[in-house]
């Protein structure tokens, strides 16, 4: 219940203004209500508190996507990870941007942030399909069936209907045809 939680967050800012987890709880209380104005508000609160907070920095550049100010957003993730090279909520959400780039330079870099996150977190499968799909735009078909075969490995119950499709995608990547794989791998 948002209003409620609203009400809560205001009530823990006016018994302690110097905890700066009520503000940014306040701020994702925003977001979820769609109040960006006041989301940026909040969270800029808690960072004037925390600056250096990773996950706070998530949410306001959060609310700057959500505001069509991508660049603001990029430039405030790119911060965040000089402070916190392994945060990895903000590598994700950076390196899944970056991957949306028509500049290959950019999408090079999205990659290696997203090979770092399935580094870290070899069971993540959004990750892991972000990772997938960058690779084939890349061109990189030999690399993107190592990570595609270890998908299969992850799936506890793999959908018989996607076999066919797993099957002709993965054998596209083995022979280095990336623009073959990538539709069946979609």
């Amino acid at each position: 219940n948002l209003p409620e939680a609203e009400t809560a967050f205001k009530q823990l800012i006016n018994i302690a203004p110097q905890e700066a987890l009520g503000f940014a709880n306040l701020g994702l209380v925003y977001i979820r209500m769609g109040d960006y104005t006041e989301a940026e508000l909040r969270l800029k609160q808690a960072l004037d508190i925390e600056p250096n907070d990773p996950e706070i920095q998530l949410n306001l550049a959060e609310v700057y996507f959500l505001t069509n100010r991508k660049k603001e957003a990029i430039q405030l993730l790119e911060k965040t990870l000089n402070h916190h090279p392994d945060h990895i909520r903000t590598l994700f959400k950076l390196g899944q941007n970056y991957a949306r780039s028509d500049s290959l330079a950019v999408r090079l870099k999205g990659e290696k942030l997203l090979i770092k996150v399935v580094n870290f977190l070899p069971a993540n499968i959004t990750a892991r399909l972000e990772l997938i799909d960058l690779l084939l735009r890349n061109n990189k078909a030999h690399q993107a069936d190592g990570y595609f075969e270890d998908l299969k490995k992850q799936v506890p119950a793999f959908p018989a209907e996607a076999n066919e499709y797993y099957d002709k995608s993965l054998g596209y990547m083995y022979q280095g045809q990336t623009e073959e794989a990538h539709p069946f791998f979609n």
